[in-house]
């Protein structure tokens, strides 16, 4: 466990920074990100295009990085390597997904591909720190 030690610490703090971030961007406090009178139609979009998928993502990783501190090297290196690829998809399907459906009820927005992609998210990393430990 020394030679990830670091690196379960990081994945640690990262994910407590972005969830403070999220915490930031979904408030509506002013910091100066927009030059509108109307700054809460701004918020709001930082909020639904921002603040709630960082949020998903965040908590998610909270979830995750409590295990990584009882799984081998091994396991950490594996499940690490499947997190970052995952993270890439995860920011590549939340930019690509619309804010808002457009007056349809359904249909993928930022706020539930996030949602989902950090369900999937713990769900995934899970089975697998499971399989490797258990494989081991």
């Amino acid at each position: 466990m020394k030679k990830t030690y670091w690196w379960r610490i990081s994945t640690l703090s990262s994910g407590i920074v972005l969830f403070i971030s999220s915490h930031i961007f979904g408030n509506k406090i002013y910091f100066s990100l927009c030059d509108v009178i109307d700054y809460n139609i701004c918020f709001n979009q930082v909020s639904q295009t921002i603040g709630k998928p960082l949020f998903f993502y965040s908590f998610s990783l909270l979830i995750i990085s409590l295990f990584l501190f009882f799984i081998s090297d091994a396991v950490f290196l594996k499940w690490l390597k499947f997190a970052l690829i995952w993270s890439l998809l995860t920011v590549i399907f939340v930019i690509l997904a619309p804010v808002y459906t457009g007056g349809m009820d359904f249909g993928p927005t930022k706020e539930l591909t996030s949602l989902w992609m950090g369900e999937l998210f713990v769900f995934l990393s899970l089975v697998q720190i499971v399989w490797y430990s258990r494989k081991k």
